[in-house]
């Protein structure tokens, strides 16, 4: 979300429309590639980090779609005023996603225009400010990777979230010697950012790879990088 923009700087408007967005779906009946639902902002196959508690998935479908009509209806929207705006996303993989998550938002009452865009093209607008919500990827080995994307003066930070507790736990992660400790301030860092709803996550990717079964040391991990000095044959 563009906080530059109303009414995504509303928190109320970012919860109802995260809220009506079902993840599970897009994965099982969109997707259909072994994708699992996203609910948090650290995925959970990082080695050593236990993501932060998330509201979304939280209740019913019904109940979270219920929800956020609501907070529509407490925002000043509705049929006689309904909310407009544009989604990106960058040509190929994004389609048929932004596609049911623009289905889903027209649950609640929202107008999405859905513009495809060329990749470049679409980052150059992202990073001058010039969207309205945006969907887009990471891949990272590393808690840290993921949050510092939200950190106030961040460069990745193109929604332009801003949120000083949020600030806060990062850095005391960054000085914290001990890993227990580090992810202990990473999760409470993770758990504000959730509250805030900057980002909604949609699914975990899976790659997808044909691998002989004579090929020994190959290990699937979180950027998809196999080494080759640690890959052989068997007899």
């Amino acid at each position: 979300f563009n906080f530059r923009r109303a009414p995504f700087d509303k928190l109320a408007v970012r919860r109802a429309l995260a809220l009506a967005i079902d993840a599970d779906k897009i994965a099982r009946l969109v997707l259909r590639s072994g994708e699992q639902p996203a609910y948090h902002l650290v995925p959970p196959m990082i080695s050593g980090y236990e993501p932060a508690s998330t509201p979304f998935n939280q209740g019913t479908s019904e109940t979270r779609l219920a929800t956020a009509r609501q907070l529509m209806a407490a925002a000043g929207y509705g049929k006689s005023r309904p909310l407009s705006f544009t989604l990106r996303y960058t040509t190929g993989w994004a389609r048929e996603t932004c596609i049911a998550i623009a289905a889903m938002w027209s649950e609640i009452g929202v107008r999405v225009s859905l513009v495809n865009s060329e990749a470049k093209s679409l980052m150059a607008d992202v990073r001058g400010g010039d969207f309205d919500v945006y969907y887009d990827g990471a891949l990272h080995d590393a808690p840290e990777q993921f949050l510092d994307k939200l950190q106030a003066d961040g460069i990745s930070n193109t929604g332009a979230y801003r949120s000083d507790r949020y600030d806060a736990a990062l850095a005391a992660a960054r000085r914290e010697p001990s890993l227990d400790a580090r992810n202990k301030l990473l999760r409470d860092a993770e758990a504000i950012a959730l509250a805030d709803f900057p980002i909604v996550p949609i699914v975990y990717s899976v790659s997808r790879t044909l691998v002989a079964p004579n090929v020994r040391g190959w290990r699937p991990n979180p950027m998809d990088m196999q080494l080759s000095s640690y890959l052989w044959l068997a007899n």
